[in-house]
């Protein structure tokens, strides 16, 4: 009998023909759905890591940005903006 999860590649290895005959097409397309959902986790992982700090340095302009308007410098930083927008697990980025 073969342990769950399966050691993919201890079955992989020739001398194991027999465990991997018990090894049945729901068994393989279970593993397909784990690799994806843990794909997926990951990635929207990424997204916010990216997103966080893509955020970060948004914050960073809008510090330095409100800085400049109060020692009177408005022309020069006060006709720029920018936002950061995660919707529908797409990352924004804009400058306005």
């Amino acid at each position: 009998m073969i342990d769950k999860p399966f050691d993919w590649s201890f079955l992989f290895k020739t001398d194991n023909q027999a465990l991997r005959a018990e090894i049945t097409n729901e068994d393989y397309e279970q593993g397909a759905i784990e690799f994806t959902q843990s794909v997926h986790s990951l990635i929207e992982q990424e997204l916010m890591r990216i997103a966080t700090d893509a955020q970060s340095q948004a914050d960073v302009f809008w510090e330095q940005n409100r800085a400049m308007r109060e020692m009177g410098e408005k022309q020069e930083f006060g006709q720029y903006g920018t936002r950061i927008r995660l919707e529908k697990s797409c990352l924004t980025a804009e400058w306005y």
